[in-house]
């Protein structure tokens, strides 16, 4: 799970209860001042931890 620091329609404290009550999620925060389009604009940094989300976890195995 992805949140965006300053995303007011979904903010970053729901975003790690969802986090911490759902089985194996992970909780990453981007630094953004775009708000909630930040999940539009940030795409590299998105890109970044999904990555490392796939390298860390055999999730393709």
């Amino acid at each position: 799970m992805i949140g965006i620091s300053s995303d007011l329609l979904f903010p970053v404290q729901e975003q790690v209860f969802l986090a911490e009550n759902i089985k194996g999620a992970v909780f990453k925060t981007i630094d953004s001042i775009f708000g909630h389009d930040g999940f539009l604009v940030e795409v590299e940094k998105q890109s970044l931890i999904i990555s490392d989300f796939y390298a860390e976890t055999n999730f393709n195995q």
